[in-house]
């Protein structure tokens, strides 16, 4: 087997819409990611998110886009990788980079398609808990998960505000 060179990950700006975009494209069609294929969309939901494309030689190979939402709450809005690198190592190796570069950031979320058990797996094991389960979340009729991570010093602060007892539904 063939050792994958390091993943890395450069900030991208807007001369690079039409890479994320096709990257986005590459991963639609199925209900476990939400795609916006329209650039017009892509670009109007996206545009006040911090953007990285992800590069794996000479080879780019996904992308990673993340918002705050307050001081305190960070949420990761789109994280795609083309489907012939997944189950690489390439997800973990963005989540290890975006771990990282937010570490002082009391709460990381992200929402998934709870089916999407590779997505499920990789941020369990990464110390995200599910925290709600929302009913057709895009309106395309799929439910999804909030995965919420408490970065250490905060837990016993907001904790209780994270873990409904019940299924949201919106």
């Amino acid at each position: 087997m063939l050792k994958m060179k390091p993943v890395t990950l450069v900030r991208a700006a807007e001369r690079n819409w039409s890479t994320l975009l096709l990257i986005e494209r590459s991963v639609s069609g199925t209900k476990l990611y939400h795609a916006t294929v329209n650039r017009a969309e892509f670009e109007k939901e996206f545009e006040n998110d911090i953007r990285y494309l992800v590069g794996c030689g000479v080879d780019t190979v996904g992308m990673v886009m993340y918002k705050k939402r307050t001081s305190a709450i960070t949420h990761i809005s789109a994280l795609a990788i083309k489907p012939q690198w997944q189950g690489r190592g390439v997800g973990r190796a963005i989540m290890s980079f975006l771990l990282q570069k937010l570490a002082g950031i009391p709460q990381l979320e992200v929402v998934v398609h709870p089916e999407n058990t590779r997505a499920v797996n990789l941020y369990q094991s990464l110390g995200f808990e599910i925290a709600a389960r929302h009913e057709n979340y895009f309106g395309d009729g799929e439910p999804r998960v909030l995965f919420v991570k408490l970065n250490k010093g905060v837990k016993k602060h907001i904790s209780a505000t994270l873990r409904p007892k019940r299924t949201v539904v919106l």
